[in-house]
């Protein structure tokens, strides 16, 4: 999401999928770069921002849910869809390790447990329908995951599973985005 740096960049669409070949033969590549278009950070922004920015019923914006919007990686994600591509923001965070300063104007903060399943349909239900899922929220910690198995899976995993349900269930959800840092 730092916009300045990623506009130089250029970005790879690769057009052909792997295809190891016969056995006994050498692999083949999976790419060939001339194959591919090259194009700017800045340029593919603007494409998503043109042709997203009316896709709802009733000509409404693109609406994303970001969870873990308070933390670091979602707070810039949710800056980014809000501010930069001008989709319908809602934030989402428990505050339990992110903070309401690093929730970035323009977007709809709401503070939900991810592991209560029956929240998580709320959310859906209030500040839905959803068009994209970007799924942020996890509880990080190198060196004591092993000493606390059941808090991490309750955090990380039974989490995951309510939101991954309701973005099904919703029927509205195009994509879903999972990253962590670390978790």
């Amino acid at each position: 999401p730092g916009a300045t740096a990623a506009a130089a960049a250029p970005a790879v669409v690769a057009r052909r999928l792997n295809d190891w070949g016969s056995e006994g033969s050498k692999p083949v590549p999976s790419w060939d770069k001339d194959d591919c278009e090259s194009r700017s950070f800045s340029d593919i922004t603007s494409q998503i921002r043109d042709s997203h920015a009316q896709l709802g019923e009733g000509g409404r914006k693109a609406r994303v849910l970001v969870t873990g919007a308070a933390g670091f990686i979602g707070s810039h994600v949710a800056a980014y869809c809000a501010n930069e591509l001008g989709f319908e923001t809602v934030a989402v965070d428990d505050l339990s390790g992110g903070f309401m300063r690093n929730v970035p104007e323009g977007a709809t903060f709401v503070k939900v447990d991810l592991k209560d399943a029956d929240a998580v349909a709320k959310l859906f239900v209030e500040h839905g329908p959803f068009d994209y899922v970007y799924h942020l929220a996890a509880y990080a910690a190198e060196g004591l995951s092993h000493f606390i198995r059941r808090f991490n899976y309750r955090n990380n995993l039974e989490a995951s599973v309510s939101v991954i349900n309701q973005a099904v269930l919703s029927k509205s959800v195009k994509c879903i985005v999972f990253t962590s840092s670390i978790a």
